[in-house]
């Protein structure tokens, strides 16, 4: 028996674009059409609509996500007791410890501009908006930050970037939670290495 020369064809559960196009078809049904035209005027395929994206990009959580839960698991672990989301503080931190008057704010690099970081990119395509949101996002996180300093909270500012690696290059937050003599903290902190070069 002669076997084919050609090569198998791709499995298309493997394919990333016919994992998200099936991802969206579970949760908007029959509403995936590609899209053509984008508004720099190149040509490209989108597996879903204009309308089926807004509503994903809509969907990505503010809350509870991935990182934010690491620091939750690790702060519960080592016997600190916190509350969530807290709706009187300004920008509704993600961890706040009253004992200790922290706020501890968990920072996804891409969304809240991490400088330096490898993750904060920029899209190719409608650069002006996403360049308006992200300056958006900046001052209001800045503000917030602020404003809690000002009403005498002390606030630990976590990147995703950090979070990442493992949990052992976390420990400093235990011991920085009841130190009471650093008011703010940012980490991973990048801007040092973008002054030295």
């Amino acid at each position: 028996m002669r076997q084919s020369l050609r090569p198998a064809p791709r499995d298309r559960r493997r394919n990333p674009r016919f994992k998200l196009a099936h991802e969206a078809e579970k949760f908007f049904p029959g509403r995936y059409p590609a899209t053509e035209a984008s508004s720099s005027g190149g040509l490209f395929m989108d597996i879903v609509s204009r309308e089926v994206r807004s509503r994903m990009m809509a969907g990505i959580r503010g809350s509870d996500t991935l990182p934010e839960m690491k620091v939750r698991k690790l702060l519960h672990r080592q016997g600190f007791r916190y509350r969530l989301h807290q709706r009187n503080l300004p920008g509704k931190p993600d961890v706040v410890l009253p004992r200790y008057r922290v706020c501890i704010l968990v920072h996804g690099c891409f969304w809240h501009r991490h400088p330096g970081c490898r993750y904060a990119t920029i899209p190719k395509t409608r650069e002006d908006f996403w360049q308006t949101k992200f300056d958006q996002n900046v001052k209001r996180d800045t503000r917030n930050r602020d404003e809690l300093l000002r009403s005498g909270w002390r606030v630990i500012e976590l990147w995703e970037c950090g979070i990442r690696g493992p949990e052992a290059g976390m420990n400093w937050l235990l011991e920085t939670i009841p130190d009471c003599t650093h008011k703010y903290v940012s980490w991973p902190n990048f801007s040092d290495l973008l002054v030295a070069s």
